[in-house]
């Protein structure tokens, strides 16, 4: 058996087989990302039209490329190693958001 400690890969195929012959050696995870302020933050923008500008209205900013690889910096390390399955939503506060909108709950603002 190989040693797969510390390794970071990408699976495909798992309806042959292979993501359940190799469950129990790999963590994965993903990180959601809303927009982040890098030089295609234009060129997104434009392509998801209002639905960006109103994502970054609600949260007020685009996120920053370094608290995305915290996030990411993360769940690769040792430290997250019971972390697994996981898909965390990095956008500022978004997804709360929008379902706080669409449940027409009342705001709370801290």
């Amino acid at each position: 058996m190989s040693d797969w400690t510390g390794k970071h890969v990408v699976i495909t195929g798992g309806a042959s087989g292979i993501g359940a012959a190799t469950a129990e050696l790999l963590r994965a995870n993903g990180a959601a990302l809303t927009v982040i302020d890098t030089p295609i933050l234009k060129d997104f923008e434009h392509a998801l039209g209002e639905r960006a500008r109103r994502g970054r209205q609600i949260t007020g900013r685009a996120g920053r490329p370094e608290e995305i690889a915290r996030v990411i910096a993360f769940l690769a390390a040792p430290d997250a190693s019971w972390v697994t399955g996981c898909d965390v939503e990095c956008d500022g506060g978004l997804t709360a958001q929008i379902d706080v909108d669409l449940l027409d709950l009342p705001r709370k603002t801290l």
